[in-house]
């Protein structure tokens, strides 16, 4: 008997040491959206606790009211929460997702409705830095991992601004050195759409340069032999699509230059990173100098 009662005891110390294991003091990381007929809303939630909210106006271009609000969650009783300043925001675990509350936000995170239950984006959880298996998609990249917008404005460059489903969207590629015997050809580190609550951060303050943009999402770029560079071309269309950015590849040859289109990429209503195929049928207007 006594044996019997040493195991059942040590079997639910082990049992309490694998929950501890296991718990977070943080919610499950993805996506979740609280969009209604008014407002498009979307939490993004980090493993670190770290989130970032944003909220958008439905309806036609011009006066559309947005807000947008960044921090980090800690636990507290039947959820999480987050306070600065006179700003707190709280989450509460809900049927279906979470219940979402904000209180003196608005001087800072924007005067827009940010309350309301945040489901799961897709009907299921979706990492923010989860990588997508498919060849003809590409995955948003994680908060944490995101460039400053001062970054994004002193170190990248601007392909194309535009809207996707009333949101900013700028498509930027950030050049690197090349070889200075290859001048004709430009080399890029990266390039993505960029997804943010404008697109002119010249005109942000420094406090908000600082901070990173909502989210981006890669464009993927070929690999490149020694001699060989990028050539974006923007504006492009391709049946009824559009904001499509061709991607060609120039090879330098003595003073010769030669190129020709590998892949061409737009950002689609689910703000995910589609290839356009066939890359060689989309149309572009001519080949800037500036790209």
């Amino acid at each position: 008997m006594k044996s019997i009662a040493i195991t059942v005891i040590l079997s639910a110390a082990f049992a309490s040491l694998a929950n501890a294991a296991e718990y977070s003091p943080y919610p499950k990381q993805g996506v979740y959206s609280g969009t209604d007929q008014q407002f498009e809303r979307e939490l993004t939630i980090q493993p670190n606790g770290k989130f970032t909210l944003e909220v958008m106006q439905k309806g036609k271009a011009g006066n559309l009211r947005s807000g947008s609000g960044e921090g980090k969650l800690a636990d507290a009783p039947g959820g999480w929460d987050f306070s600065e300043g006179r700003c707190s925001m709280t989450l509460k675990r809900a049927s279906g997702g979470m219940k979402l509350h904000v209180e003196g936000c608005s001087g800072s995170w924007g005067d827009v409705p940010f309350d309301g239950l945040y489901k799961p984006a897709n009907g299921a959880d979706s990492a923010a830095n989860e990588s997508s298996n498919s060849k003809t998609t590409a995955s948003a990249a994680t908060t944490g991992n995101l460039p400053s917008r001062k970054e994004l404005l002193n170190h990248w460059m601007d392909l194309q601004v535009f809207t996707v489903a009333g949101k900013n969207i700028t498509a930027m590629a950030k050049p690197m050195a090349g070889d200075p015997k290859l001048a004709q050809i430009e080399k890029y580190a990266q390039a993505a759409f960029i997804i943010d609550v404008s697109s002119n951060y010249a005109a942000m303050s420094a406090n908000d340069q600082a901070k990173s943009p909502v989210n981006m999402v890669n464009i993927p770029l070929p690999k490149l032999a020694a001699n060989e560079g990028i050539l974006f071309q923007a504006g492009c269309t391709s049946g009824k699509l559009n904001n499509v950015i061709a991607i060609n590849v120039s090879r330098q040859q003595g003073n010769n230059m030669q190129s020709h289109r590998t892949s061409a990429w737009m950002l689609d209503s689910s703000f995910q990173a589609k290839e356009v195929k066939p890359a060689n049928k989309v149309k572009c207007p001519e080949i800037s100098s500036e790209y």
